[in-house]
């Protein structure tokens, strides 16, 4: 018996037209002190995506790490954080019924300075927003198709902060 390659190919699709992922970052403050723990958090439902459920998402969406950098620079800084790895503080998760997704990343802030927060897009400088800002957050998800080929499609929904209401956030943390 052989295997066909074909039985396994996802397409890239635009990204669902008004897919949104709102995120918080919390505690909601203006300047932050070396060792305060910060979380990002968020929940997103199927209506964001224009689905009923999520029962045709494959697996979990998987909200990788958020990045930390200088502000005004393309470089992550490693040292700026540590990561806080407790079920409390780090988990994700479909709801029982697949009506909603919720996930918390938790961070200890290690160092002073002025640092912009985002989630990752590959391609920022060229990635926009329907307004015409550059996208610094996307979360990508794989919608099963529910036929053979193609098995399912990729895609990726922007994630906005709701403490300023842009897909980054810069923040100040102190001594």
């Amino acid at each position: 018996m052989r295997c066909k390659k074909d039985d396994y190919v996802y397409e890239s699709v635009n990204r669902i037209d008004g897919a949104k992922v709102l995120v918080t970052l919390l505690p909601e403050k203006t300047s932050y002190t070396v060792g305060d723990t910060v979380s990002i958090e968020g929940t997103f439902l199927p209506k964001d995506f224009g689905m009923e459920d999520f029962s045709m998402i494959e697996d979990s969406p998987w909200v990788k790490d958020f990045m930390f950098f200088k502000v005004g620079s393309h470089d992550i800084l490693y040292d700026v954080i540590s990561i806080i790895q407790n079920d409390n503080f780090r988990n994700e998760s479909f709801s029982s019924d697949y009506l909603s997704y919720s996930f918390k990343r938790s961070y200890r802030l290690e160092r002073a300075g002025s640092f912009h927060i985002n989630h990752g897009v590959e391609n920022t400088w060229n990635n926009k927003d329907a307004q015409g800002n550059i996208i610094y957050s996307a979360l990508s998800i794989t919608i099963l198709s529910g036929k053979r080929k193609p098995r399912g499609y990729r895609t990726d929904a922007i994630m906005y902060f709701t403490n300023n209401d842009k897909t980054f956030i810069d923040i100040e943390v102190v001594e």
